[in-house]
């Protein structure tokens, strides 16, 4: 209605509300009233299909608005491009230098006792800066504004231990223990390789990546079985520390988060009830072809009819 219409851009205004990325000064019951009354459509345009608001046509669009932040003066230097839809951005870094002895173990989290932390507390990592080291001289035109460690620094020498060539997609998880989180950041690692396009591509996971989440030694938890499938090579950062790693393409995951697959946490969605996301349907074909090749047959089990 154009009273709930005017009542969602005035929280806007008033609490400095930016749909998928901060709920402002914006309280509880606040954040309620919106999620129920679906405000993220009418800011963003009521006019606009499920495939226009989300779906392809926003990873089409971070794809299409790439703009080179660092330019390489020389072959070798590193190259630097974001693409960018509202305040979601992600980015290329190429020759690239990651210094994994600047990542370490940051100091504990208070967290409810359960079994996944049964002393309350949950462990975190801490990256210093040059963590993400750049080769030239030439200074970056923006701050990346991704994620803290992936700020670059210029680095020097940039000797390496070891190169990979490729693609590499760099991803933190939000929680492993936690099935509707994983599955959102499996979608996202997934949306990331297709925005930036490719077939070969290698996974490189750091536990704690993202602030405000954990660090779980980059063990390969069970929802994890699919990177092993879908990537020729998957990197764990723990088993990188004390070594320098160059990368001929280190890809950032989409930040902060968008919601591709018309779906969200508190409320259904009213393009949950049109049909599934195209890109939903898309990555549950080409798993489906992942995990057949990689496991075998058996692990794909043959697609079912819903009975609506």
């Amino acid at each position: 209605s154009p009273e709930t219409v005017a009542w969602c851009r005035d929280a806007q205004a008033r609490a400095g509300v930016r749909p998928g990325a901060s709920w402002g000064s914006l309280d509880k019951p606040g954040v309620s009233f919106w999620m129920d009354s679906d405000c993220d459509s009418a800011i963003d345009g009521p006019g606009k299909s499920c495939g226009e608001r989300w779906d392809g046509a926003v990873a089409r669009a971070l794809r299409s608005s790439e703009q080179v932040l660092l330019e390489p003066r020389r072959p070798g230097d590193t190259r630097i491009a974001c693409g960018q839809v509202g305040w979601t951005r992600t980015c290329s870094l190429r020759d690239v230098v990651v210094d994994f002895t600047k990542m370490r173990d940051g100091p504990a989290k208070r967290r409810p006792r359960n079994r996944y932390f049964p002393d309350g507390r949950m462990a975190t990592r801490v990256f210093e800066r040059g963590f993400v080291g750049t080769r030239g001289a030439a200074p970056l035109r923006e701050r990346l504004g991704v994620l803290p460690a992936f700020e670059p620094e210029p680095c020097g020498a940039c000797a390496c231990d070891v190169t990979i060539p490729g693609k590499t997609v760099a991803f933190g998880h939000d929680s492993w223990w936690n099935a509707g989180h994983m599955m959102a950041d499996l979608l996202e690692v997934l949306t990331t390789k297709w925005i930036h396009g490719g077939r070969r591509w290698n996974f490189l996971l750091v536990d704690g990546l993202r602030p405000g989440s954990g660090n779980y030694r980059d063990e390969n938890k069970r929802f994890y079985k699919l990177y092993d499938a879908a990537f020729d090579r998957v990197l764990r950062a723990n088993e990188l520390r004390n070594r320098t790693v160059c990368f001929e393409e280190l890809v950032t995951q989409p930040t902060p988060r968008v919601d591709l697959y018309w779906s969200h946490w508190w409320n259904d969605r009213r393009c949950s009830y049109v049909a599934p996301s195209s890109l939903l349907q898309r990555y549950n074909l080409e798993s489906r072809v992942a995990l057949a090749s990689h496991f075998g047959s058996a692990t794909a089990p043959a697609p079912r009819l819903a009975v609506l």
